[in-house]
């Protein structure tokens, strides 16, 4: 089934806070579970401003995730970069939606000026990593320990595309 994306509405925030609540998504996110709707509120202001924006993928009349692009400054020197975060429900994985919502999002961010996509993740994730290089991201390095997951750490690999 195709997706539709479209930005993040107020009215998506709780069944977004569900996805990254989900145990089989929070665990590969930086961010620590359970996330308040607080946080997911926050975030959403947020994109409110020009730097961010926050897409919700739609599969039918289901809201099967988001993903998200964090431009640099304005006026900076690294204004034409964004970093990107993508998370979908477990029950959406394996059937293409990932490699759509990375489509769009090239698209989006090419359509913006961004030249350069970057990105963080759990070096467990095997799954992701496998999607991201299908999709032209390549490994640019790791951040030993960076992230800890109960009593263990674990390397996030930093991983790029130039468009």
């Amino acid at each position: 089934m195709k997706a539709v994306f479209e930005p993040v509405r107020e009215k998506d925030l709780k069944r977004l806070n569900e996805i990254v609540n989900d145990p089989k998504v929070s665990r590969h996110l930086a961010i620590s579970a359970p996330t308040t709707m607080s946080k997911t509120r926050e975030f959403f202001e947020k994109t409110k401003n020009a730097q961010v924006s926050w897409c919700g993928i739609w599969v039918g009349a289901e809201l099967a995730g988001s993903y998200s692009l964090n431009r640099g400054p304005m006026g900076s020197k690294v204004h034409h970069c964004a970093s990107f975060g993508l998370a979908i429900s477990p029950e959406h994985w394996g059937c293409g939606v990932g490699n759509e919502a990375i489509r769009h999002m090239i698209e989006t961010a090419k359509d913006a000026g961004i030249r350069r996509v970057e990105l963080l993740v759990d070096e467990r994730n095997v799954r992701a990593q496998s999607l991201y290089l299908k999709n032209g991201f390549r490994f640019e390095g790791s951040k030993k320990n960076a992230m800890r997951d109960g009593k263990r750490y674990h390397d996030l690999y930093m991983m790029a595309r130039i468009l």
